[in-house]
């Protein structure tokens, strides 16, 4: 069809060509040619096509042929490649892979030449293919070419990648299985419990280690693992990445809890650091302060220096307590720190601890100690200052005035001055005696206080002002008794008998008001001396009181008339004097007596106070001493035995308490009341200081038994958990090996589970035992705490262990059932096993409360926890288990099983994601429960510290500043206490959030926790309440004492001043009753401040009783002077109402007689007056002349009445004050001119009547008028009578005779008219006038004789005038004389040493004795005169002369006697000085001989021959004899020349003490021992120990030799004496001599003595050093360790503790010099050539060191002999076991061979053998510990077993009984411990009884083999002790008598106890075969204290012992003797 239209195209074509034209034509014609081109191409390759056509087909055939095989070929090889990925990277699979690659490569290889043919053949079918067939064949040759070039390469490249990797694989697997190793051993350890603080640092440095050792595997892992991944096709890299994945995490999670213990290690490393440094910063301030405190200048006793101290101190108190408060805090870090630093820094916080506390506590006991010091010395410095200063200017004005009294006198005006003069010096010194009294108290106390220079100079003030006081006193004394024996002898009986009346009164109220019996004896001993002066004044007294009381009765009786006032007023005073005499006498011997009983009461009660305050602060330092309790139960039992001993001494001491409170109360019935208070005070604080002991005893001994209590209870747990370890690891270790078929493995699994289920609930006892452990060495010691922890220790190890094992196992189980297929089963378990593991998360819960429940929670948790860290590799092996599965299994079952591995996964992601919540919970909880414990401990510490402080606080002060101060300072304490109400209010909140947080339970303690910080805050609040209520009474109450105190004071001050400004009492009727009447006012307001003294008194009683020490000198000063001052007043109230009633008297009598007197003579006067008229009739005349005689009748009887008024008148104006005596002048001038007035009136009336008479004629009357006259006064003027005298006397006698001469010339004129009228009456009468004649001449005779008598009388006292003022005048001249010469005498001062100043006052003295040659002369001329005077003295005057005369000559004989003494002295000084000029000259040679012998014998070398050196000693003791012998006169010619007050009056002569001659010598002996046979020195004939025993040293140092003499006196120092001692602050003054001869002789002296002492010590050190020497030839170490051994015993010492003091680094060994310097310095009696004998011996390796165990090795007996193999040891243990048995038929172990033994009576073998050091025996399939065994079988070890049971089982030994002895009671003098003692006291037998025994299970294991080396030293004294029986039981029956020995005793009793019941043999012991040995056990028996009588067994650290505890019956024994009162007769 197509031609055709080729063709008619054609065709038309043409035809439409041709029409056309021009550009169309060309157009058409070219188209057309180019169709008819096309059109023949076409053709032509239409049959080129069909050709090519049937050629395609052919080769399309043939490329088919190739394709399809090579197609399916590709296909297959692809799924075979692909299923040659491999599923792990592990290298085993790689070359696997690599061998399967390998072959598919050849195949591919062989398949290359077939692709590219088809590559060709496609090539060419291309060529005849178009369109989309060749797009066909294109996409099948190049998918064949792109699948095969892909096979080829995937296997190229995999090829290559697989042995890229195959390496990788190889190292990448190596790190992954390392690192895994790694991890699993690093996981466990770090989720198992931390390391204890001794091995944290230690374990988490090597963890560190190991993280940088493991890193280059996790390098490789990441590296290589990451090339690995990106290599290995597939799954294998995700796997492998999943791989590093967890790896990392896994690294990364054990890097960081790695990092983060390092961090804490590092932080406690840090804070431990810090607080070290914070601890040694403290103890450099604590040093410094030492050191300041040292440095301090010592206490002053300046008030000004004091203040200046006293603020300085205060001060550095402040400092102190500011740095104690951070110490406290640092202590208490430390020991936060103590459960977290390693084991070096525990020991040096430790130490650095306890050596902060102890220096803090030294510093501030010191700063307290002297801040109490100066605080009471400042007060008393001050009052000892002003008393000082007070008395001193007292004693300045009293010594001149008591001077001045000296001159004895005999005037009797003189004599009544100087009496009053002396009685108010008298009372001026007792009212002085309170001023003295409180200056000898404040020195006393003051001295106690001040350093020693400051005590000396205040000793010194007070013995010079005692001194003076006693002079004063002793001067007064003698003064008043001379001045009194004066006043008998020149006053009238009635001034006598007043003042003999006014002293006794005095004296008797002086006795009446004396004060109290004092309660010291010191002042008892004073009060005694002042009674007995009184006594002895009323003795002296006793002859002045007989004189008055004669004379007295001599008046009464001359008197006659004893109604007369005048008699009654005499006998009145004289009872009133004899009854006060008596009651005086009475009084001195009753107050004599109870002075006598009180002083033998006092000094037994201070004698006893005394003794019993040292028992009681031994008690207390003993107490002290003793150490915290123990950990393990031996070391507690020995405490307690310590405390039944301390109980013993204390019930000792509690009976001499109840002995002193019985003197107490005797003395305090003998005291007054002021003392009785100060008795009371120390009875009651010496009771409560005892009843602090007693209550610290108890609670110690409830500590102790708590303590023990605890160990035991620990011991228990522990051995129960090795036990149940041990029991638990056998059971696991004989489990089978994981089998391999399925029931078995089955049978495994469920036995691990279930033993598991068995272990895991252990965790909690595990953690328990830890919390115990923790509890328990909280507070102990380092070394205590390793003994504790070790064993616990390896227990959690052994934990651990086991737990690890277990996981092991049950992942190898479940290895081996995904092994055999059993996933199912895998599955299952796993599933089973989360389930169980969420259960029990849920169960866990935080406890926010209580930490160790918390730590109970975290230790189940950990279990947990590391449950389920051993449970991730069963996981991952069940993922790829399921992994596994899921590729073999159908997608349905692979679903499922994927959906199942899904919710595993779920499940265990949600298991671990809650046990890591449960993690943060309870960390969480702890955390809070420590912070609240912390807290809560932080409070109740400051609440003990408050209450510390308020317990240790000071009695309160006295004064209102103290008491301020006081109560200053405990505000701040108070404060302190308001502050913590709201830490406790905290606290509360806390408690309540965390009981919130545990609203199901919350812990029951935090309750009571709370309450209990309550109850102690409550108390301390209570308490600080009390005290500040008790302070504030206390400031109130000093502040109203002393304002009351004050206001007194000033009272008495206004009071005094009012007595002392009182007008003396008058003698004024009118001024005398004014002054009664305002002396009533003054005794009304005296008597109104009664009251006020009684209430001061009390108030002030009161303060001295509770108030401190320094204030109570204070109070008691201020009171007594109050007292004083107000009984001084009360006193001079009474003196002044005695003075004003006898001046009342006296004025009263005087002014009643001069009125009754002058109102007689006024009217006299007046009737004279009247009568002037005279009758002129002589009747009447003689009338009024009878009248008027009569008149002067009365008026001569009032002359006496007229005299004694003008007697008591003068009186009165020597009595009266200046003011009275004009008055009383005027009066008596009234009465004189009155009396001379009626008296001349009288006189001149009568002569007027005589002359009346006369006048009118009555001349007979008037004559015989004027005759009676004459005859009257005719004998008065007799030659005969006496008229010499003193001089008053003689001016009397001339006044009177003037007077008489007066009337006498007034008489004349009656004469001359009498005679007038006589002779003109003889003239005119003529009667016979004989007799008047008579008469006249008789007149006239009388008149002229009389006048004659008179001028003779005139002339007579003329010359008795003359000769009384002569000698008046040379008397009171000689008198001056014996005055001025009497005090030359005895003041001339001490006679000088030096010759020429001798003789010097020698011709003084001469000159003296010259003058009194003079004077001589003067007293013989004064004495005769006396004695002409005596001869024809008036009786009137005849005292008085003698009472001059005998004062003449007492006087002239004592200075007679004093000449003679001074001359006698004089002449002996002069002899002693040409003497000692003669031996100076002879010692001087004598020195410089020796010398110079002493020299050269120093240049000798002393031989080493110890016969020679003996023989050099005795030569040397021979000149040091010879140098004894001159030391007395050394002594006297440097004594004698020593400069006065250059030093001391002792000797600074060297002095020798000691030697040959002990009554002579002073020179030390050179102590020459005697060696005996064994080369051991004996004691010297002195029979003293040698200076090693008293020493233990021999060698002098350069700090202060000692001598060789024993007594231990340092030597000697330049001075002559001995070493000063620098501490105590004295230094010995270089002497000075005046004459520089004496002063070469003391330094040659000096120096020959320190060259012979130099002498002496070398030859004794040669001695001693040759005698060591040979001594030492025969040293026998094993004698020594015996020797030492029982010293250590006796001192109750333990081995560990000596070497622990010894060893001050703390590094576990002791230098040679350390252990020989501890040996000597602990007085162990040795010497330091046997210590480097005895080193060598300890230094076993030569080291120089000595460690701990080369120590207890040389102690041990058995140190040669220790079992080496482990039989050996077996048989060891095995014996030691054996010992233990007491059965009288002992339990017996047999050896059959190696390691086999018979127990008992049984036939069956056990097997022995030794596991960790502990001996163990087999029973059934396990094994059990050897003292566990015996426990079981050995019937004295069983439990519940009584006496009688097994004394039915066990034969008694032959001879023996069953019969029990009873116990002996506890005698006074000791008693023994031991049954077999023989000494005395009560028995009680009775029959056996039923015993409970005890039973305490054994300790750990490692313990249990393990014994102290206390024990083994033990065990050697016991055999040391053993093996000296009879010596020891000797020394106990001797020891037992002395009470101390006791403690002793028994401890020796103990140690031998057990040994002496071992039998004497063990017959048939080797009687077996095979060697076989028979072993007897034997157990310890004690006695205990005071306990009953119990056999208990207790079983500790493997030491199973019998305790018999006696009965011992405690006597209390009082030391102090019983004191009973006899009245001395």
């Amino acid at each position: 069809m197509i031609a055709p239209s080729v063709a008619s195209v054609q065709e038309t074509g043409s035809q439409l060509l041709s029409g056309l034209s021009g550009k169309e034509h060309t157009k058409m014609d070219t188209e057309l040619n180019s169709l008819d081109s096309r059109w023949t191409a076409l053709t032509s390759n239409v049959t080129q096509r069909m050709k090519t056509l049937e050629d395609t087909s052919e080769l399309a055939k043939i490329f088919q042929d190739i394709h399809e095989p090579l197609s399916s070929w590709l296909d297959v090889t692809d799924k075979r490649f692909a299923s040659l990925e491999p599923k792990s990277p592990n290298a085993g699979g790689i070359e696997k892979l690599i061998s399967d690659l390998k072959n598919m490569q050849v195949e591919v290889s062989e398949r290359e030449d077939s692709v590219k043919e088809l590559t060709a053949l496609g090539k060419r079918l291309q060529d005849f293919c178009k369109g989309e067939d060749v797009a066909i064949v294109q996409i099948k040759i190049d998918g064949i070419q792109k699948q095969f070039s892909d096979l080829k390469n995937k296997v190229d490249d995999s090829l290559e990648q697989m042995e890229e990797a195959l390496p990788l694989a190889r190292n990448f697997q190596d790190a992954h299985e390392k690192f895994v190793e790694w991890l699993s051993k690093v996981e466990p350890e770090l989720r198992g419990k931390e390391p204890a603080w001794e091995d944290a640092e230690e374990k988490v440095q090597a963890l560190l280690e190991e993280l940088e050792t493991v890193q280059p595997y996790l390098d490789i892992i990441n590296n290589e693992g990451a090339e690995l991944a990106e290599v290995a096709p597939g799954d294998a890299g995700l796997h492998v990445e999943e791989m590093i994945s967890k790896d990392n995490k896994r690294y990364e999670g054990v890097r960081q809890q790695i990092e983060k213990r390092a961090e804490k290690v590092k932080m406690t490393r840090r804070k431990s650091l810090e607080c070290i440094n914070e601890l040694d910063e403290l103890l450099d301030w604590f040093d410094k302060g030492e050191d300041k405190l040292n440095n301090m200048s010592s206490i002053c006793a300046e008030p000004d220096k004091l203040q200046k101290q006293l603020a300085e101190i205060k001060s550095f108190n402040e400092e102190v307590n500011n740095q104690k408060v951070n110490a406290r805090d640092a202590v208490t870090t430390g020991k936060k720190l103590l459960r977290d630093s390693n084991q070096n820094d525990v020991a040096a916080i430790q130490e650095k601890i306890d050596k902060l506390k102890n220096k803090s506590q030294m510093v501030t006991s010191l700063t307290a100690e002297r801040l109490s010091d100066l605080e009471q010395a400042l007060p008393l410095a001050k009052s000892f200052s002003d008393t000082h200063d007070n008395l001193i200017t007292w004693l300045d004005e009293v010594e001149p005035a008591l001077a001045e009294l000296e001159v004895t006198t005999v005037d009797a005006n003189e004599v009544r001055k100087q009496h009053d003069s002396i009685k108010a010096l008298k009372k001026d010194v007792a009212d002085h005696k309170p001023v003295i009294d409180r200056l000898n108290k404040a020195g006393s106390a003051l001295v106690q206080l001040v350093s020693p220079e400051a005590a000396l100079d205040v000793q010194n003030k007070l013995d010079d002002d005692n001194k003076r006081v006693e002079n004063v006193r002793g001067g007064v004394r003698e003064r008043s008794n001379s001045i009194d024996a004066a006043m008998q002898q020149s006053v009238e009986f009635t001034d006598k008998l007043e003042d003999m009346l006014e002293t006794l009164t005095t004296t008797a109220e002086t006795i009446q008001h004396s004060e109290p019996i004092s309660a010291h004896p010191d002042k008892i001993r004073e009060q005694i001396e002042e009674n007995k002066i009184v006594h002895e004044d009323m003795q002296m007294k006793s002859d002045a009181f007989d004189s008055v009381k004669e004379a007295a009765d001599e008046l009464i009786k001359q008197a006659g008339d004893a109604s007369d006032p005048a008699v009654r007023d005499v006998r009145q005073k004289l009872e009133e004097l004899t009854r006060l005499y008596s009651d005086i006498q009475n009084n001195c011997h009753d107050r004599s007596r109870a002075l006598e009983d009180a002083l033998a009461v006092s000094e037994k009660f201070w004698e006893d106070l005394h003794t019993l305050s040292g028992n009681i602060k031994e008690l207390q330092d003993g107490l002290n001493n003793q150490e915290k309790p123990a950990l393990e139960p031996e070391a507690i039992r020995e405490q307690q035995e310590e405390l039944e001993a301390f109980k013993d001494d204390l019930a000792s001491t509690q009976a001499d308490l109840e002995d002193l409170q019985e003197t107490g109360d005797q003395l305090m019935s003998f005291v007054g009341d002021p003392e009785r208070p100060e008795v009371r005070k120390n009875l009651n604080d010496t009771e409560e200081t005892v009843h602090n002991i007693n209550s610290r005893v108890d609670q110690r001994s409830k500590d102790l038994d708590a303590a023990l209590s605890k160990a035991i209870t620990f011991q228990e747990e522990l051995q129960k958990m090795i036990v149940w370890l041990q029991t638990h690891e056998d059971t696991f270790n004989m489990m089978e090996p994981v089998a391999s078929d399925l029931e078995t493995i089955t049978s495994q699994w469920n036995d691990i589970k279930v033993f598991k289920g068995i272990v895991d609930p252990k965790h909690v006892e595990v953690e328990i035992l830890n919390q115990q452990v923790e509890e328990l060495t909280r507070d102990c010691t380092v070394e205590q705490a390793i003994v504790v922890r070790e064993p616990v220790i390896e227990v959690n190890q052994r934990w651990d262990d086991l737990q690890a094992n277990i996981g092991d196992r049950q992942r190898d189980i479940q290895m081996a059932l995904l092994n055999l297929g059993q996933f199912d089963q895998a599955f299952k378990d796993f599933k089973s096993w989360l389930e169980n593991v969420d259960t029990a998360l849920d169960e866990l819960k935080p406890i926010y409360c209580d930490s160790k429940v918390v730590e109970m929670e975290l230790a189940k948790l950990r279990v947990i926890t590391n449950d389920i860290a051993a449970h991730q590799h069963s996981m991952d092996l069940l993922s790829e288990e399921a992994a596994k599965i899921m590729t073999k299994e159908r997608p349905p079952e692979a679903s499922k099983l994927k959906k199942k591995m899904d919710s595993l996964v779920k499940d265990w992601n949600k298991v671990k994601e809650k046990s890591a919540k449960k993690q943060s919970q309870l960390e969480d909880a702890k955390r809070e429960a420590r912070n609240f414990t912390e807290k809560l401990q932080g409070v109740l510490m400051k609440i003990s510290d408050l209450d510390g402080q308020m317990i240790t606080s000071q009695p309160v002060g006295g004064l209102p500043e103290t008491a301020k101060e006081q109560l200053q300072a405990f505000m701040k304490i108070y404060e302190e206490i308001e502050k913590l109400e709201s830490e406790v209010q905290g606290l509360q909140d806390m408690s309540v959030k965390l009981a919130a947080k545990d609203a199901d339970d919350p812990a029951a303690n935090l309750s009571q926790s709370i309450a209990v910080v309550h109850n102690r805050w409550n108390h301390a609040m209570g308490r600080a309440v009390d005290r500040k209520k008790k302070l504030e009474d206390a400031v109130g109450l000093a502040g109203n004492f002393h304002e009351e105190l004050t206001k007194f004071i000033g009272w008495l001050t206004d009071t005094e001043k009012t007595l002392n400004n009182l007008h003396p009492v008058s003698r004024l009727v009118d001024k005398v009753t004014k002054q009664i009447e305002d002396h009533r006012v003054l005794q009304k307001d005296v008597s109104g401040h009664r009251e006020t003294m009684f209430a001061l008194d009390k108030m002030g009683t009161h303060l001295k009783y509770f108030s401190q020490k320094q204030d109570i000198v204070l109070i008691k000063n201020l009171l007594s002077s109050a007292q004083h001052r107000w009984e001084k007043i009360v006193s001079r109230s009474a003196e002044r109402t005695r003075h004003l009633e006898k001046g009342y008297k006296e004025a009263k009598q005087f002014y009643d007689s001069w009125k009754d007197l002058i109102q007689w003579l006024t009217d006299a006067e007046q009737a004279l007056n009247s009568e002037t008229t005279i009758s002129n009739e002589p009747e009447k005349i003689r009338s009024q002349i009878a009248k008027h005689k009569e008149f002067q009748r009365r008026l001569g009887a009032k002359q006496p009445v007229y005299d004694s008024i003008s007697r008591a008148g003068s009186t009165l104006q020597t009595r009266c004050p200046s003011d009275d005596k004009p008055a009383i002048q005027a009066l008596l001038a009234d009465l004189k001119g009155r009396w001379n007035a009626v008296c001349g009136r009288s006189v001149d009336r009568q002569r007027k009547l005589e002359e009346g008479l006369l006048f009118t004629g009555q001349f007979n009357e008037a004559l015989e008028a004027l005759l009676d006259w004459l005859a009257k006064v005719e004998p008065t003027l007799a030659e005969d009578t006496q008229v010499h005298g003193d001089l008053d006397t003689v001016n009397g006698f001339l006044e009177a005779h003037k007077a008489f001469q007066q009337e006498l010339g007034a008489r004349a004129t009656t004469v001359q008219f009498v005679r007038k009228s006589a002779k003109d009456l003889i003239e005119k009468s003529s009667e016979d006038m004989s007799q008047v004649q008579s008469q006249l001449i008789e007149l006239s005779t009388l008149w002229d004789r009389t006048c004659k008598l008179s001028v003779n009388k005139q002339e007579r006292l003329a010359q008795a005038h003359r000769l009384a003022d002569e000698f008046h005048n040379k008397a009171q001249g000689l008198l001056d004389w014996l005055a001025n010469a009497e005090r030359q005498l005895r003041f001339k001062g001490v006679i000088p040493d030096e010759e020429a100043a001798i003789i010097l006052q020698i011709d003084d003295h001469k000159k003296f004795e010259e003058q009194m040659l003079r004077q001589e002369a003067t007293l013989r001329e004064t004495l005769n005169i006396g004695q002409d005077i005596m001869k024809r003295c008036h009786p009137e005057a005849l005292s008085t002369m003698k009472h001059w005369l005998g004062v003449l000559r007492t006087r002239w004989e004592e200075l007679m006697g004093l000449s003679k003494h001074r001359q006698k002295k004089l002449t002996e000084a002069l002899a002693n000085a040409r003497l000692n000029s003669t031996l100076l000259e002879e010692m001087l040679a004598w020195l410089n001989a020796g010398e110079v012998k002493l020299t050269d014998l120093d240049k000798e070398t002393i031989p080493k021959d110890l016969q020679i050196v003996q023989d050099l000693m005795s030569q040397h003791q021979d000149f040091q004899n010879e140098m004894s012998s001159k030391q007395p006169s050394v002594d006297r010619l440097t004594k004698a020349d020593k400069r006065k007050g250059g030093s001391d009056p002792s000797s600074h002569i060297p002095i020798f003490r000691g030697s040959r001659n002990l009554s002579k010598s002073k020179i030390p002996t050179i102590r020459i021992d005697r060696v005996d046979s064994a080369g051991r020195r004996t004691p010297d004939y002195f029979s003293r120990k040698t200076s090693e025993h008293l020493s233990g040293r021999r060698t002098p140092d350069m700090s202060g030799r000692r001598t060789p003499d024993v007594s231990g006196r340092l030597t000697p120092d330049h001075s002559g004496r001995r070493t000063p001692n620098y501490h105590s602050g004295r230094t010995t003054p270089e002497p000075g001599f005046h004459n520089p001869r004496v002063g070469a002789l003391f330094n040659k002296w000096r120096q020959v003595w320190l060259v012979a002492m130099d002498r002496q010590r070398k030859l004794q050190d040669a001695f001693e050093y040759l005698n060591e020497l040979e001594r030492l030839k025969n040293f026998d170490f094993d004698k020594w360790r015996k020797q030492y051994l029982r010293w250590m015993n006796h001192n109750k010492t333990r081995i560990v503790d000596f070497f622990r003091r010894q060893d001050h680094d703390r590094d576990g060994r002791l230098t040679r010099r350390e252990f020989i310097e501890g040996i000597l310095m602990s007085k162990f009696p040795t010497s330091r050539l046997e210590m480097e004998a005895v080193a060598d011996i300890f230094d076993k390796d030569g080291d120089g060191f000595i460690n701990y165990k080369e120590f207890v090795a040389a102690l041990r007996s058995d140190r040669d002999a220790k079992p080496e193999t482990e039989a050996d040891k077996i048989m060891d243990e095995v014996r030691r076991q054996v010992s233990r048995c007491t059965c009288v038929r002992q339990f017996k172990i047999l050896k059959i061979g190696e390691g086999k033994y018979r127990f008992g009576d049984s036939q069956k073998l056990r097997l022995v053998r030794i596991l960790r050091s502990t001996v163990m025996v087999r029973v059934g399939g396990g094994w059990i510990a050897l003292d566990e065994f015996l426990v079981k079988n050995d019937p004295c070890r069983a439990k519940g077993r009584t006496n009688v049971e097994l004394r039915e089982n066990f034969v008694l030994a032959e001879g023996t009984s069953q019969s029990m002895t009873g116990f002996a009671h506890k005698s006074p003098s000791g008693s023994s411990h031991s049954s077999g003692s023989s000494h005395s006291g009560r028995h009680t037998t009775g029959p056996v009884t039923k015993t409970k025994e005890k039973k305490v299970p054994p300790t750990s294991l490692k313990q249990r083999t393990k014994t102290t080396p206390d024990v083994e030293i033990h065990r050697t004294t016991s055999q040391t002790q053993q093996e000296s029986a009879t010596v020891v039981k000797h020394k106990v029956t001797q020891e037992l008598h002395s009470s101390r020995s006791l403690r002793s005793s028994a401890s020796r009793g103990y140690s031998s106890a057990g040994n002496e019941s071992l039998p004497t043999s063990r017959k048939g012991s080797d009687a077996s075969d095979d060697h076989s040995e028979t072993m007897t056990t034997q157990t310890d028996k004690r006695s205990i204290g005071d306990h009953s009588n119990t056999s208990s067994t207790h079983q500790t650290h493997v030491h199973t012992r019998n305790i018999t505890l006696p009965t011992v019956t405690t006597t209390k024994i009082s030391k102090i003797p019983k004191i009973s009162l006899t009245k001395k007769k």
